[in-house]
């Protein structure tokens, strides 16, 4: 899932936000190191070593040195609150009178540390590829396509070992880099890795009892008979090492990041009945332009409910018009109504994507007839506008600039899509996916079609990617080809029609493709009903 980025020189990290009593809950800093440094880093600073994350020689904190591999180690270990040790007999350059031995055991027994040619290196100071892997490893990220790194003017000098790990951070948005660099030899201060380590790790669970506040940002549980109740994680849960055999609860938690189980066994009880139907999105969803109880989701809900493994279900349609893209992923990430239903949804329906393309179209009208949208006779207005007979000139001159606009529009989608997929995902694994294609409110005799298609099937081939985990209900295709006597819109851009909503009909031929690709078989991991369509 992609998360919402802080920088900090090349690393940038996920903070969707902070809860006092959990996040590093300390009184106000006590330390006394002759070198603490009053700037950007004195929070983290002082936050690490009052956790003990770090600590000091001599009374100093020696911000600006170099983070050495040992400390490192020491610090994630710290973090993930592990305390099994692996043998470090197969390494030559490790002696048991160290102060790190231990410390090195445990980030070998985490499997964070594996060294080089039988060798830990642990007084050598960390280069920043050398962190990424362990961070990456630590958090059990791998696998992302390597193509991330082609934004990087320095990828030639990532090493090929270190290449995966760095590919996985970027494509989760924990690194975007500096001033397009990644800088992977260069080495990590003290004070930068203390600043890397509270943005990632925000919220520390370390002490056993029931949380039942909102958790906003990563959440490391590092101690056994932590309680989570009634909770929403806007960001990922880790369970860490800390755990060990132990157990933590999570009592009706939706968790909008990922789920790192990395020591324990967590008990998930779902004290809320997964039985809902729940509709995200757009005016669509909504139901604009169809009689009462005539739209896709509610023709969808009376089928649904028919069916004896839906019976009591319960529809929760949370549609509204007017929202893009951008504004649906808000709402999965912020919103806790949405977040909540979304996690205790047994069949989720989307419909967003069209504001993306509908918005600019709008925009593109009101500035060529020179309409003022807000005007309380908005309809007399376009009539008289659209009836000048240079109307049709004024608005394709529009058209060289409105291409512009449609363009961004699906590439916003597009990255939208991929944070809103991920996070329908992780906060209902096990509901049913369905995906609607767009369709084009515009008759292919009319001029303007060959116009919006592309960019409306520049939407479509996101929907349609590979190994997507979710149905295609392919409305574009059913819209297409339709024969039927009924308009499935009412749209002409020329004759003032400018609604493109469906019709009843039209929101009959969208239900009647869910149910086509409800007949087809499911792709592996299933996470939720989701419709996207055209329009508002």
């Amino acid at each position: 899932m992609k998360k919402r980025i802080f920088g900090f020189l090349l690393v940038t990290v996920m903070i969707i936000g902070m809860i006092p009593s959990a996040s590093f809950a300390k009184e106000e800093s006590k330390t006394t190191f002759s070198d603490m440094p009053n700037d950007w880093s004195t929070t983290a600073l002082e936050t690490a070593v009052e956790n003990g994350l770090l600590s000091g020689y001599e009374g100093k904190i020696n911000p600006k040195d170099n983070l050495t591999r040992a400390e490192m180690a020491t610090i994630i270990n710290k973090a993930f609150g592990t305390s099994e040790k692996a043998t470090l007999d197969s390494y030559s350059d490790i002696t048991t009178n160290k102060w790190y031995y231990n410390e090195m055991a445990k980030a070998v027994q985490m499997e964070v540390f594996k060294g080089n040619g039988g060798k830990l290196s642990p007084e050598k100071d960390i280069t920043r590829e050398e962190a990424f892997v362990v961070l990456a490893s630590a958090l059990r990220l791998s696998g992302a396509n390597e193509a991330v790194l082609d934004v990087f003017s320095d990828k030639a000098f990532v090493s090929t070992w270190a290449k995966n790990s760095i590919s996985s951070l970027v494509a989760e948005g924990y690194v975007t880099g500096s001033n397009g660099q990644l800088n992977p030899k260069k080495y990590v201060t003290r004070a930068e890795f203390a600043q890397l380590m509270i943005n990632i790790f925000n919220n520390y669970l370390n002490t056993a009892g029931t949380y039942t506040m909102n958790f906003t940002g990563n959440v490391m549980i590092n101690a056994p008979g932590v309680i989570l109740k009634d909770i929403i994680i806007k960001g990922d849960l880790i369970i860490g090492d800390g755990i060990k055999q132990g157990e933590v609860t999570l009592d009706n938690v939706a968790i909008t990041g990922r789920t790192v189980i990395r020591g324990g066994e967590p008990r998930i009880i779902q004290t809320e009945v997964i039985n809902k139907y729940i509709a995200l999105g757009d005016s669509i969803t909504y139901g604009m332009s169809a009689t009462n109880n005539s739209g896709y989701v509610n023709l969808f809900y009376n089928e649904l409910k028919t069916k004896n493994e839906n019976v009591g279900m319960v529809l929760q349609n949370l549609g509204k018009p007017g929202d893009k893209s951008s504004d649906l992923l808000n709402k999965l990430k912020n919103d806790d109504a949405t977040i909540k239903a979304v996690s205790n949804a047994k069949i989720i329906s989307v419909s967003i994507g069209g504001n993306n393309l509908l918005s600019p179209v709008i925009n593109a009208l009101f500035t060529a007839l020179n309409i003022n949208p807000t005007s309380e006779n908005f309809e007399n207005d376009v009539k008289i506008a659209l009836s000048d007979p240079n109307s049709q000139s004024k608005l394709f001159a529009a058209i060289p600039g409105l291409q512009s606009s449609l363009k961004l529009g699906v590439e916003q989608f597009s990255k939208d899509w991929v944070e809103i997929n991920e996070i329908i995902k992780n906060l209902a694994p096990d509901a049913e996916v369905y995906v609607m294609t767009l369709y084009n409110p515009i008759k292919q005799s009319d001029p303007l079609y060959n116009l919006f298609n592309p960019v409306i099937q520049g939407i479509n081939s996101t929907i349609n990617l590979p190994n997507s985990n979710y149905k295609v209900a392919d409305v574009n295709t059913a819209f297409q080809t339709y024969l039927g006597a009924d308009s499935l819109v009412n749209f002409n851009l020329f004759t003032g029609q400018i609604d493109p909503h469906p019709t009843n009909k039209g929101h009959e031929v969208i239900f009647n493709s869910h149910i086509n690709a409800k007949r087809t078989p499911a792709p592996i991991g299933l996470f939720g009903i989701v419709l996207l369509s055209i329009w508002e």
